[in-house]
């Protein structure tokens, strides 16, 4: 045999290419690890950002009057008592919530306008970089500060439903102006007889969150790019150890090619294991070839396997002597009317899950369920009895949940020879049984009301002794000729 063996391209060796997806698979884990860590970080803040305004809100609305509001309503209303209150107020939240870290950037005071289609401002306080030096002091309040009474500001729906009593306190979600990324927080300010008449509303200004965070970002970055050279470095030795068992099995495979030749490897690759696969089959052709010049095969031999290859699988039957059960919930189509889906389904659940369990501890074996119908086989011997058990259990055990609902159970049960395999057609079947026996326990099924148990006359008389029932009557089903006997079985002797 000549040597053929050969090189694998870097390009194409198995070891570039697990190296190469390593590389990725790290940058991307770490893109990802980074992108998540900004992202909760960012939402850490703003939840905290939320609920520190939120409580700011809420206990400063406590500490303001709204009968001061009220009388606050143009600029020239800054030098009234009212005003004075308020805007201290307002620097004692500011600077309190300062000394705890809270980075509240402005508080304002904000209640409807006479149209109600908007807000004014009845006070207003600037974030500054330090404390306020106007604290207390009327005097001292800059124009800009002045000025804001009466202003007209958005009314949200938020800020509505907070007025109208719909809600207790709100937040919004981060929204972005020209002045910056923002939070903030509402709560009503009360009258003394209760009345919401205004909102306090504080503003907490997020932008410098991603200079924050960027600097622990950057850390987790070079974390990350030490952990994946580290690991690129123990992918390239692993690789290398992959690809040289590979080659020396190839080599190993070309001396021992003799005794095996019954396998093919069909590699459509140009990497280690396509040059595994052209050896391995390469091998296998030749012993083929000496393995037919001692072998005779009839040609009626290779005939039958050749059509055997190309035939499309037939569908396999056979026949057995079983019992065919079918249960019906009664009422159940009214009753799906007239409660909502939800209802319906667990309900419905519920009933199939109990028959279910009593048909398998009897030893049957669903078949399918179709709606609010099980059809179940019970194939061992002395099965009938082990049908009809089944089905006296299920009515004694689903009695309460079946009246509790309004509904009820009909059950047909019957006896014979059908033709069990696969039906149904090329794309898609089903491993069921036909058969007359089949047609009639359905049909059966079909007549027998809430809490009845029917088998026909020849079953019964082939285990009447040990059951207790009566006659319903005679019908004539579907396929049948005579009229046939009907009992209802009610128990065990």
């Amino acid at each position: 045999m000549d040597d053929n063996r050969q090189k694998v391209s870097l390009f194409y060796s198995v070891g570039f290419r697990h190296t190469v997806i390593s590389v990725l698979s790290v940058l991307l884990l770490a893109s990802g690890l980074t992108a998540y860590d900004y992202y909760r970080q960012e939402q850490t803040v703003i939840r905290f950002a939320r609920g520190a305004l939120e409580f700011l809100v809420v206990a400063g609305a406590y500490s303001i009057r709204g009968e001061d509001v009220l009388k606050l309503n143009v600029p020239e209303d800054y030098q009234t008592e009212e005003y004075a209150r308020l805007y201290n107020t307002l620097s004692y939240l500011y600077l309190k919530n300062r000394s705890r870290n809270i980075r509240v950037n402005s508080i304002y005071v904000l209640k409807p306008s006479p149209s109600g289609d908007m807000t004014i401002f009845a006070a207003h306080l600037p974030g500054v970089s330090d404390a306020p030096h106007y604290l207390g002091t009327i005097e001292n309040m800059a124009d800009e500060r002045v000025n804001y009474i009466g202003d007209a500001y958005l009314y949200t729906d938020v800020m509505r439903s907070i007025l109208n009593g719909e809600l207790d306190y709100g937040s919004t979600d981060v929204y972005v102006d020209e002045h910056g990324t923002w939070v903030s927080a509402y709560a009503p300010i009360f009258t003394g007889d209760g009345r919401r008449v205004a909102l306090l509303e504080a503003d907490y200004d997020i932008s410098f969150i991603s200079h924050q965070i960027r600097g622990q970002i950057v850390g987790i970055i070079i974390s990350i790019v030490i952990a994946a050279i580290f690991f690129i470095l123990i992918s390239v030795y692993l690789s290398r150890r992959i690809s040289r068992p590979l080659t020396q099995l190839v080599a190993g495979l070309d001396r021992v090619a003799e005794g095996d030749f019954d396998a093919r490897l069909h590699f459509n690759r140009r990497d280690e294991f396509g040059l595994l696969g052209r050896h391995f089959n390469q091998m296998v052709r030749g012993l083929g070839e000496k393995a037919n010049l001692s072998r005779y095969v009839s040609s009626e031999t290779v005939r039958k396997i050749e059509a055997s290859d190309l035939s499309t699988t037939t569908a396999h039957s056979d026949r057995h002597q079983v019992c065919v059960f079918f249960s019906d919930i009664r009422g159940f189509t009214a009753y799906s009317e007239k409660h909502n889906v939800e209802h319906v389904v667990d309900v419905l659940n519920r009933i199939l899950e109990l028959q279910s369990a009593l048909i398998t501890r009897h030893g049957g074996e669903i078949d399918k369920f179709v709606g609010d119908e099980i059809m179940a086989i019970f194939k061992e011997p002395g099965s009938l009895p082990a049908a009809l058990d089944a089905g006296l259990a299920i009515q004694k055990e689903a009695r309460g949940l079946l009246e509790a609902e309004g509904l009820g159970i009909g059950i047909g049960v019957n006896f014979g020879e059908v033709i069990r395999g696969d039906i149904g057609s090329y794309f898609r079947k089903d491993y069921t049984v036909i058969g007359q026996p089949v047609n009639l326990a359905s049909r059966l099924c079909s007549v027998a009301r809430a809490g009845q148990v029917l088998i026909t006359e020849k079953c019964y008389h082939h285990f009447g002794g040990d059951y207790e029932g009566y006659v319903i009557g005679r019908a004539r089903f579907k396929g049948i000729s005579e009229l046939l006997r009907v009992y209802n079985i009610t128990g065990r002797d």
